[in-house]
């Protein structure tokens, strides 16, 4: 399993527990779908906080899940990223596909969420 899921209204967090490579981005792309199936979640967020890296399939999938989210009207973030997962994410243009929050502004935007963040 790569995601554990929060849910909370109409918002669930997914935790990522694995890097997101080649060999597992498959995976992390179907568990996503599967928690997202949910017609009433409107907004979702990626905790990244144990994440070291990212490779380009993992870089892919998050392209693609976030074009999918946007063509069902959802709201989808990603926060606690690392220092090298930022510069990653910067390089890769994704702060201009995908909202990015430092951990204290995710705190800040969704309180209810404090007790499941490291």
């Amino acid at each position: 399993m790569i995601l554990i899921s929060q849910r909370m209204d109409n918002h669930v967090m997914l935790t990522i527990q694995k890097d997101i490579l080649m060999d597992n981005s498959r995976d992390f792309y179907l568990e996503f779908e599967a928690s997202v199936e949910d017609a009433t979640i409107q907004e979702i967020s990626l905790n990244f906080g144990e994440i070291r890296y990212v490779d380009s399939s993992g870089i892919g999938s998050l392209i693609k899940l976030t074009t999918i989210c946007r063509n069902k009207g959802r709201n989808m973030n990603v926060f606690n990223l690392n220092k090298a997962l930022s510069s990653v994410f910067k390089l890769a243009g994704l702060h201009n596909v995908i909202v990015v929050l430092k951990k204290e502004e995710f705190l800040e935007k969704y309180p209810g969420f404090k007790e499941y963040i490291g």
